[in-house]
């Protein structure tokens, strides 16, 4: 088997530097800064798309001046983006959502911070969210102070055995809170997490004040991209092995063929679209052939022709950075996954031995896999509906012999279309 530890590596060094690019970039946007004293100063703000709630942004009065960074006690509220933020002096519940690092209790830890709550609905009755560094959302309600609703899993122990429970003491803030009409919104059913919460007051709005929420949630967050490609690979076929010198000294030249499919991509929330993970579905085949000469001299030799001709369903994982947009131009990198739906694996053998010449056919490979698992790196470009990918792809190939290392090299040209 091919040692796939240095393509962890490589994977892991692509995603860190493109992910240091991503955030070390600047994105000054318009936006307006609502000071303590109610002014309104329109300008450009560092825009992240925060999935994190920021501590503190970057505002520059016009994009040649020096920018002038604020906390969320030095301003009331900014808009950026299509998002608005607040500030206010809040309690945020910080007990671990991790599984292994769950408490026995289910007494709230709670500190106290001067933060910048995202506004999830604005309006009669507001929502707002803060998600901590390590991905744990606590919500809030607006009562005659920014209100936490509070929320907690834990584990007790009963009999010997853990059980994990939660404490929705938000439930009974939220039916105190949207307590105006007889609006039958299920209460019991909504969950600690932002759709569920949002889909409430969704409902409250409509049924009980007979108005559209004002949502400041952007569709654009879930985009979903789908589509077809079809175009050429270029496939090498190559072996490694301490004793088979048939496979190793092979001549053989690279394959060119067709290569169709579709692709689900689906853009990551809150990365200002530059993140992406791609999921395809395509038929490769390859039709390779080679020839291995023993040779001693014109009376004693042996001519080995092998054909390889395989086809494989492969489902493909990439995750996409976008360097660019207006044209689309990205770099991605993940894995593949392939599956042997045919296969012609046979060898001649052609012998000459002074006056006896002797010929047999024989699998080119006795045992051969119907799985194989690769990494593929690529450089692609979209503009509009159209899109050209370049992409290296390289598996562990089909032989299934513990002394017998195969390695499958393919180059993408491919065109894309969205649908």
């Amino acid at each position: 088997m091919i040692n796939f530890s240095y393509i962890k590596h490589g994977f892991s060094l692509f995603m860190f530097f493109i992910s240091q690019a991503l955030f070390s970039q600047k994105n000054y946007i318009e936006g307006i800064i609502i000071t303590n004293s109610g002014d309104s100063i329109i300008g450009f703000i560092d825009y992240k798309n925060w999935d994190k709630n920021p501590l503190e942004i970057n505002y520059k009065p016009n994009l040649q001046k020096e920018s002038i960074s604020y906390n969320p006690s030095q301003v009331k509220e900014f808009r950026v983006g299509g998002d608005t933020y607040i500030s206010a002096y809040i309690d945020r519940e910080i007990s671990s959502v991790k599984v292994d690092e769950l408490e026995r209790n289910s007494v709230l830890n709670l500190v106290s911070d001067s933060v910048f709550l995202r506004v999830l609905i604005s309006g009669k009755k507001s929502l707002y969210i803060y998600k901590h560094e390590n991905g744990k959302a606590n919500f809030y309600i607006k009562t005659d102070k920014i209100e936490l609703l509070k929320y907690k899993r834990y584990y007790v122990t009963e009999n010997r055995n853990n059980y994990a429970l939660e404490s929705k003491i938000y439930l009974n803030q939220l039916d105190q809170y949207l307590n105006e009409c007889d609006q039958n919104m299920k209460l019991s059913n909504t969950k600690y997490q932002q759709n569920s919460l949002i889909k409430l007051f969704t409902i409250y709005y409509e049924n009980c004040l007979g108005v559209q929420v004002k949502t400041e949630t952007k569709s654009k967050d879930k985009l979903i991209n789908s589509g077809v490609l079809a175009g050429i690979t270029l496939s090498s076929l190559e072996f490694k092995s301490s004793s088979n010198r048939r496979y190793t000294q092979m001549d053989s030249e690279s394959s060119v063929d067709p290569v169709v499919g579709g692709f689900l991509e689906l853009i990551l929330p809150r990365t200002r679209e530059k993140w992406s993970v791609n999921n395809e579905l395509l038929i490769t085949t390859y039709s390779i052939a080679g020839e291995y000469i023993d040779y001693t001299n014109e009376q004693d030799y042996r001519i080995i022709n092998s054909d390889f001709n395989f086809s494989y369903l492969k489902l493909n994982t990439l995750v996409r950075y976008y360097i660019l947009h207006n044209p689309n131009i990205y770099l991605e990198s993940g894995i593949t996954n392939s599956l042997m739906i045919s296969s012609t694996n046979t060898s001649q053998h052609n012998i000459q031995f002074y006056s006896t010449s002797r010929q047999y056919d024989e699998p080119a490979i006795e045992s051969i896999k119907s799985y194989e698992f690769g990494t593929a790196f690529g450089l692609g470009l979209r503009s509009g509906k159209l899109g050209y990918l370049l992409r290296y792809e390289y598996t562990n190939g089909m032989s299934g012999h513990q002394t017998l290392q195969s390695r499958v090299s393919r180059y993408y040209f491919m065109v894309s279309y969205k649908l």
